[in-house]
């Protein structure tokens, strides 16, 4: 078991920053926080158009992670979505809204044996939910959020 909490633990250290909202898509995988910033292998699942044509959605898989990325026809990352065993890096995933999203978290703390979580800024909108093994989330900015698309087409 402890093995497995370490390797685990080290597949966390290393979740690839794919997506960083409010920035353009990188084609380019790297491997977050290695010095070689070496090509990640990834499992790739999906690369679709909405019906709308407003936005697109790059899916992979990593560590047991599903990471989807919806993208701006700018090539702009608007919103996140993940689910999987445990939930993923979010400070690579949120970029620089990663301090603002920690900040408003610490302003609202933590509910005890809630299942669904929110942290709401004036930028930026994280949800998490789940428990076990049944994890998922999703992270949006409303200033970017494609109009006339429903907040429940992102999951």
């Amino acid at each position: 078991m402890r093995i497995l909490f370490i390797l685990l633990t080290f597949l966390l250290w290393q979740f690839p920053a794919y997506a960083i909202l409010g920035e353009k898509y990188s084609t380019q995988k790297t491997w977050a926080g290695t010095a070689s910033n070496s090509t990640a292998s990834v499992k790739r699942l999906v690369a679709k158009m909405s019906t709308a044509q407003t936005y697109s959605v790059e899916s992979y898989v990593i560590a047991g992670i599903t990471v989807r990325e919806y993208l701006l026809p700018t090539g702009v990352v608007c919103a996140v979505t993940w689910d999987g065993i445990f939930y993923p890096d979010l400070s690579q995933l949120l970029g620089s809204y990663a301090d603002e999203y920690r900040e408003k978290s610490k302003e609202q703390g933590k509910k005890v044996g809630a299942k669904r979580s929110q942290v709401k800024s004036d930028n930026i909108v994280v949800e998490k939910w789940g428990r076990g093994r049944s994890l998922g989330g999703r992270a949006y900015l409303p200033n970017l959020f494609p109009e006339g698309v429903e907040l429940d087409e992102i999951q």
